[in-house]
């Protein structure tokens, strides 16, 4: 069964890398987002499907980032870290 895949939307890059590396095999770190501008942008069109913008993402975080157009992956959730702020 393939991974199921998720988008991050956080404010350590480093962290949000870490957490995609640990949650495989079940799960796959698509698309991650760290700042609003961003995930308000970047988000909306990743999880309905138009993956076409995925190489100029704010961030290189994510398989999407790395794929080529015909194996991206539209993310199935968001993992949202403890660090944004409550009016993100």
């Amino acid at each position: 069964m393939a991974p199921i895949p998720f988008a991050c939307y956080g404010t350590d890059v480093e962290l949000a890398d870490k957490i995609g590396a640990c949650m495989q095999p079940e799960y796959e770190l698509v698309h991650g987002c760290f700042s609003l501008a961003a995930a308000t942008t970047e988000l909306p069109d990743s999880f309905a499907g138009n993956l076409d913008k995925a190489d100029a993402a704010s961030e290189p975080i994510g398989s999407n980032a790395r794929a080529p157009r015909d194996q991206r992956r539209a993310p199935r959730f968001l993992c949202i870290g403890g660090t944004i702020p409550d009016e993100h």
